[in-house]
């Protein structure tokens, strides 16, 4: 998970994350030659919405110490008034769910590509986007 720490960290968006805490490794393996060696960071919602999983799955202990660990390891890219500006600025022109917004403002702010399993975030001006979605499926 080191990589060049001049770069910006690719930032793994709450569907990519999951996968790795789910058993579907062959969507998860789909990632691996885009995030092996690199610098992973998640935002400050991404981690909001797996403890919320964790709280309406009932995760015991043992998964939810596994999660806390694999964050260990990441740059975790907090909230600011930067991020905020993304934010309302993403809201105004693509009226996205507000957590997908806040994660795509965070990638904004910080320079980030995000790395999704998902097509909310297509059409958002300026967001550098690596995703697999419609493979495999």
């Amino acid at each position: 998970m080191l990589g060049n720490t001049s770069d910006p960290p690719l930032l793994l968006d709450t569907s990519v994350l999951s996968l790795f805490f789910k058993k579907n490794t062959t969507r998860a393996a789909l990632y691996w030659p885009d995030l092996e060696g690199q610098r992973l960071a998640v935002s400050f919602v991404t981690i909001g919405e797996i403890h919320l999983w964790a709280i309406l799955h009932h995760w015991g202990q043992a998964r939810i110490a596994k999660f806390e660990d694999a964050l260990r390891g990441m740059v975790i890219l907090p909230s600011s008034d930067e991020v905020a500006r993304h934010w309302a600025l993403v809201q105004s022109s693509t009226r996205k769910s507000a957590n997908d917004a806040w994660i795509a403002a965070c990638a904004l702010t910080y320079g980030c590509t995000l790395v999704t399993d998902d097509t909310d975030f297509h059409g958002i001006q300026g967001l550098n986007i690596i995703s697999h979605v419609n493979e495999g499926r």
